[in-house]
C-alpha cells in the first residue's frame, strides 16, 4: 500500500508493485536456476518470472542482479564485473529510451548511482551485520517513509 500510494497516488494498484514483490520473484528465479535441471524449462521459468516482474519496482533487473550474485557467490570480482555490465546496460538503455521519446538523455543518468553499491559490497565479509533491532528498523522504515511521502504527494 505505501508503495502504491507513493508512486500512483492510489491506495492499492496492481500496475505498480514494490520491491518486495520483485525480490520474491528473484528468490523464485534463484530457486529455479539452482533446482530445475532441464535447461529449457529453467530458461522458460526465469523468462516468465522476468515478465511477471515488469509490474514491480526494479523490474527484471532485480532478478538479473540476484542471478548474477547467486552464480558468482564467493567471487566478488566476477559479481562486480557482471553487475557492472548489467548496470551499464541499464544506464545506456534508460538514457536511449529518453532520447527516443524526445526527452533529455541525461535525465536518466541518475541510474548510474547503482554503481555506488559496489564499494559497500566489497566490504561485505560474509557475516550477517547488525542485530535483531536493526533488522526491524529497516522493515518499519521502508513502508513508513513511502507512506509518509505518498500522503504528501496526495495532499500537495
Amino acid at each position: 500500500m505505501p508503495y502504491s500510494l507513493f508512486n500512483s497516488g492510489k491506495i492499492f494498484s496492481l500496475s505498480e508493485l514494490n520491491v518486495i514483490y520483485t525480490l520474491f520473484l528473484s528468490l523464485l528465479a534463484v530457486w529455479a536456476y539452482d533446482k530445475i535441471e532441464n535447461r529449457w524449462l529453467k530458461t522458460y521459468v526465469i523468462i516468465a518470472l522476468c515478465i511477471l516482474s515488469l509490474r514491480g519496482d526494479w523490474m527484471f533487473l532485480d532478478i538479473l542482479y540476484s542471478l548474477i550474485f547467486w552464480e558468482y557467490r564467493g567471487n566478488f570480482k566476477e559479481q562486480a564485473r557482471w553487475f557492472s555490465v548489467a548496470s551499464a546496460g541499464l544506464v545506456v538503455f534508460s538514457a536511449a529510451a529518453m532520447a527516443l521519446h524526445g526527452r533529455h538523455f541525461y535525465s536518466q543518468l541518475f541510474q548510474a548511482g547503482v554503481f555506488l553499491c559496489l564499494p559497500i559490497l566489497a566490504l561485505y565479509n560474509g557475516k550477517r551485520g547488525g542485530g535483531e533491532k536493526s533488522k526491524w528498523a529497516f522493515y518499519i522504515f521502508y513502508p513508513l517513509h513511502l507512506l509518509f511521502l505518498g500522503i504528501i504527494k496526495v495532499f500537495a
